[in-house]
Parts: C-alpha cells; structure tokens; sequence
C-alpha cells in the first residue's frame, strides 16, 4: 500500500507543478492579451481620427 500512495504522491506532485506552470502562463498572455487590446483601441482611435480630418479635406 505505500508504493501506491508513493506513486500517487508522485503524480500528484507532477500534476500540481504542471498546474502551476499553465497557471503562470495563462497569467502572462493575459497580462499581454491586455496590453494588445489597450494598444489596438488607441490605435482604432488614431485611425478613426484621421480619417474624419481626411474626410473633411476631401469635402472642402
């Protein structure tokens, strides 16, 4: 019985250090995900005045 909980305590472990590996990358591309969408809404922005100032030099 107590190589079955040595092996089990075994996988457990792996598991868990597996866990936490996933845990600290899904944080990252979060944290990135993040940073990529602020950076694409200030540059949606950028754009969408740029084409009014176009648009209004096309009209005059």
């Amino acid at each position: 019985m107590d190589k079955v909980n040595e092996l089990f305590n075994s996988h457990r472990d792996k598991l868990s250090k597996r866990n936490d590996a996933l845990e600290a990358m899904v944080k990252t591309l979060k944290k990135e995900t993040m940073a990529t969408t602020i950076a694409l809404s200030t540059r949606i922005e950028d754009l969408g005045e740029e084409l009014a100032l176009c648009r209004a030099a096309v009209r005059k």
